[in-house]
């Protein structure tokens, strides 16, 4: 067999062969950034609202993938509802990765599905998504110079196009009309017709020049040319390789290095001599052949901070404006962004340090005015005090973080008031220094009053999962294998208490609240559906004597569980309180437990009931 062979590849969390609720059942791809591969899969079934795609990180292509810490597109309310076949591309600017993926319109036929798009960042070993998102976003960038832009005439020759190929004569030497800087993407698309061709880059005259040529029997040959000095070349074979059909072929030049690619795949990554520089794109076939899309991108320090970054997704430190800022007490005119120096975080990613004064800022694009919560994500030795403007200098909010134990830590703050639209926020420390490694941003609104256990139906719960019954001014829920859910209120729901009285009928099992729950698998379409199918908290008491907490990620971890005598059959009354990122549980008035979770905190989420393999009764 000709291609790339794979052997056992061992995913990563649950894989489930077949169709379940909660198992990641599908690979997309899997692709090589820089020293790292990447895996891209999606889970569940593909006409539930909770089809998701997750990423997962390897120095391997065939093993030790650690999964991503939060699915990488989800969300089951709304218009955009399945967001799962999430596959990478790159943009029309040769630089810019985004991910298309479907969302579910009719599960009943087809099923229906849309195509959508949104634009996704590499954070050391992450993989972030700007999505999904249904609102307006920033159109995508093109190159700075295309074959096809109709404002030049492309090369320094005049060829007829049709359907966007051109034909080039025998050894002819077609040059660009514009150069590139030093550093640079650039891509040709050519079809050889059986002759060889080579691809010029960093081209000034016939004595300096980098080059690639493709050879009809699949050699590919790099080298270069230096006051008229032939360099160093490499070669590689390619297999399979047709001379007589299209190909792209692209070079990535960077400081020190220069990559090649044919097709996608990566054929040279070598040292860069010193003086090559920058210069036209060229292109020359031996017997004729076919030009057709043609075009560069000089390379854009800190590209992804002149981005509007939805508020539906993390945004790294580093992604923050280039053309305003203070570090380590320096604007922008005085400390150029070639000199910032960055903290590395524990994924490798690029962490900016600010000093009493410094600030930051970030382009963003919110689908809602009013109310957001603001998680951020740090390091602190001690207390700092932090504020957030807009482009006026207008405080938004005033915060002090608590000192972090050594590690990366998250804050959440509540109320953070953004109008809708493109705007920039200023992260701003007032007092005191941090490390900041990143900020994001979800609609929020806070519920003063208690919420209590209502009844089933409009303006009451919904019946997600399992067997519930009303029986007086009381609920039951009945499940002796898996689960039984009930959610009720609003995904926006941010700080809030929710109270009740709890009797555990069973003899072992748990019963207890969600709070901040989202994107909950729900049982439509006859699915098979796994516990611990959501994304939230869940505050329990277990018939074997104890209380806990749980964090729900599409899987289950036990943040704290104490020693508490639960008796079958007998009444509790179960508080729980969830402010900022942390969560209270009071039993019969008396604090249970509290917790503080500071590694990817769910910031807002709905109310419900859970149970776990028992009969519980819920009221007032």
């Amino acid at each position: 067999p000709k291609g790339l062979q794979m052997r056992e590849c061992v995913l990563p969390g649950t894989v489930i062969a077949g169709n379940g609720g909660n198992a990641w059942t599908e690979t997309g791809e899997i692709f090589k950034k820089g020293d790292r591969y990447f895996m891209t899969f999606s889970g569940n079934h593909v006409v539930s609202d909770s089809y998701r795609t997750n990423w997962a990180v390897s120095r391997d292509p065939v093993s030790g993938y650690r999964m991503g810490e939060v699915p990488l597109l989800t969300n089951t309310e709304g218009r955009l509802v399945g967001t799962g076949c999430g596959l990478l591309f790159t943009g029309p600017d040769l630089v810019t990765d985004y991910i298309v993926y479907h969302n579910l319109v009719n599960p009943k036929v087809g099923p229906i599905r849309r195509l959508n798009f949104d634009r996704v960042a590499f954070a050391g070993d992450r993989l972030i998504a700007y999505g999904p998102t249904d609102f307006a976003q920033q159109v995508p960038w093109l190159p700075d110079f295309a074959s096809n832009s109709g404002e030049v005439q492309p090369f320094d020759r005049s060829l007829e196009w049709t359907d966007g190929w051109a034909r080039a004569s025998e050894d002819a030497l077609l040059l660009t009309s514009a150069g590139t800087k030093d550093r640079y993407a650039a891509e040709w698309n050519v079809n050889p017709e059986s002759s060889r061709v080579t691809i010029y880059f960093a081209y000034r005259d016939e004595d300096n020049h980098g080059s690639v040529s493709l050879s009809p029997d699949g050699t590919a040959t790099l080298s270069w040319v230096q006051g008229g000095i032939r360099g160093e070349e490499a070669t590689c074979l390619l297999s399979p390789y047709q001379a007589d059909s299209p190909h792209a072929v692209r070079v990535v030049q960077e400081t020190d290095q220069i990559h090649v690619y044919l097709d996608s795949m990566r054929k040279f990554s070598l040292p860069l001599p010193l003086s090559l520089g920058g210069g036209r794109l060229g292109v020359r076939f031996s017997n004729g052949g076919l030009v057709g899309f043609t075009a560069f991108t000089n390379h854009r320090d800190g590209a992804d901070g002149a981005y509007y970054k939805p508020v539906s997704g993390e945004i790294p430190a580093d992604s923050f404006a280039r053309d305003s800022y203070r570090i380590s007490g320096k604007t922008e005119s005085d400390l150029p962004k070639k000199d910032i120096v960055w903290t590395t975080g524990p994924d490798l990613e690029r962490c900016v340090s600010l000093d009493k004064g410094d600030y930051v800022r970030y382009r963003i694009n919110t689908g809602d005015v009013g109310s957001h919560a603001m998680t951020i994500r740090y390091q602190a030795s001690r207390e700092v005090r932090i504020a957030l403007a807009d482009a006026q200098s207008k405080v938004l909010m005033r915060v002090t973080l608590p000192p972090t134990r050594g590690q990366y830590e998250d804050f959440v703050c509540q109320d953070v008031p953004l109008s809708k639209g493109f705007q920039t926020v200023a992260f701003v420390v007032v007092a005191e220094n941090l490390t900041l490694r990143g900020l994001s941003f979800t609609p929020s609104s806070v519920i003063p009053a208690p919420i209590e256990p209502v009844g089933l139906g409009e303006g009451g719960f919904t019946v997600m999962d399992g067997k519930w019954l009303p029986i007086g001014a009381s609920l039951a829920g009945y499940d002796s294998v898996s689960q039984a859910n009930l959610v009720f209120g609003d995904r926006t729901w941010a700080d809030y208490t929710m109270r009740g009285t709890i009797r555990i009928n069973s003899r072992s099992g748990k019963a207890g609240f969600l709070v901040r729950v989202r994107n909950i698998a729900t049982n439509n379409n006859d699915l098979q559906i796994f516990a611990h199918n959501d994304q939230g908290y869940y505050a329990y008491l277990d018939a074997d004597g104890y209380v806990g907490l749980d964090k729900h990620q599409y899987n289950s971890m036990n943040l704290v569980e104490k020693r508490m005598p639960i008796g079958i059959g007998q009444d509790y009354t179960w508080e729980v309180r969830v402010r900022g990122n942390t969560i209270t549980a009071m039993l019969d008035g008396k604090v249970a437990f509290v917790w503080t979770d500071t590694s990817y905190p769910h910031a807002t989420g709905k109310v419900g009931l859970h149970n776990e393999s028992c009969e519980a009764v819920y009221s007032r």
